[in-house]
């Protein structure tokens, strides 16, 4: 009987819930008209904050917009670390307020440009394989080592690493919408005015045309070759003749390796068109944040916050003087 007794639950006293309801009930009615008594009390000051929270969040919204504009670029001959250089000063100017120099590129109501970054475009794989026809890949064996030692994400993103990548990306971020030909064209124009890197360029594609001529021959003599070589199989109708298939096996390698260097040298021509080339432009991206577009909402319900945080601090204040005698 007594371990029944002892198992058994304790009673629930309903009584002492309902008043403990009753009490959470009573202090919500009371400080639901709190609310409502304050704002009857504060109504012409919470209409105004109201009203200027809203009036001041819609000129932010229309004001603070950020756009920004991006350049794919690739540099030639070299010209990569002569890029970051360039884009690092602009920016400096930029921060500078340096108006006039802006002005004097080209560059149409200055003012808006917030500020321009360079980033290489990662693409590992375009890296480790950039080698020319018939060279080795040194690169590849490199990375395996560096991979084994678990630094290939250091690597990757390391600056000296980082800046031999083919292809980067600029990023201009301004205040209002820019036309193409009022801020892209410019910059490019200057990146691509630079008396040294224009005399580079001349060297390279004289060279490049040279290149591409010796080539174009050469690919004309293996062919008479292959062509002579098939005819003097051909001829010996009957007869069985000894071939070379090592010789032959070289000379088509051979040739493949001539069409591929002239492939690429082709497309490098229309590369070294420019020491900056570009790849694609995206202008006008609107950047968005958590409060875009919204500080016409955020702003009255804060300044509303704002007012009754320091009305109730006051009268907590007075509250405590008035308890220790001191008002």
């Amino acid at each position: 009987m007594e371990n029944q007794n002892t198992n058994q639950a304790p009673e629930i006293d309903l009584d002492a819930i309902k008043l403990r309801l009753k009490g959470y009930a009573t202090r919500a009615n009371d400080s639901f008209f709190d609310i409502i008594l304050f704002i009857r009390r504060y109504i012409i000051a919470i209409i105004l904050l109201f009203v200027i929270g809203v009036g001041l969040g819609i000129y932010l919204d229309n004001t603070s917009k950020l756009y920004s504009q991006k350049i794919f670029v690739s540099p030639n001959f070299g010209s990569v670390d002569y890029l970051y250089e360039e884009i690092e000063l602009i920016n400096a100017k930029i921060k500078e307020h340096d108006v006039d120099y802006l002005a004097a590129m080209g560059i149409k109501d200055a003012k808006a440009v917030a500020k321009i970054e360079i980033e290489p475009i990662v693409d590992i794989y375009d890296f480790v394989d950039n080698r020319g026809p018939g060279q080795d890949n040194n690169k590849i064996d490199l990375f395996k080592i560096i991979s084994e030692n678990g630094e290939i994400d250091k690597v990757i993103e390391e600056k000296t690493t980082s800046r031999n990548y083919k292809y980067h990306l600029i990023t201009i971020t301004t205040r209002a919408k820019y036309d193409q030909q009022a801020l892209i064209t410019p910059l490019l124009n200057k990146l691509n005015s630079n008396p040294y890197w224009l005399q580079i360029q001349k060297e390279a594609v004289n060279n490049l045309e040279v290149r591409i001529k010796e080539n174009t021959m050469m690919l004309e003599q293996l062919n008479k070759l292959l062509a002579e070589y098939g005819n003097v199989q051909g001829g010996a109708s009957g007869v069985s003749m000894r071939t070379d298939n090592t010789n032959m096996a070289d000379m088509f390698n051979f040739k493949n390796s001539f069409i591929k260097d002239l492939e690429k040298n082709r497309l490098d021509q229309i590369d070294y068109t420019k020491i900056i080339k570009d790849r694609g432009v995206l202008t006008n991206i609107a950047e968005t944040s958590v409060t875009s577009n919204k500080m016409k909402l955020i702003l009255p319900v804060l300044f509303i916050l704002l007012f009754t945080a320091v009305v109730k601090f006051r009268d907590y204040y007075r509250s405590q003087l008035v308890k220790r005698g001191l008002k």
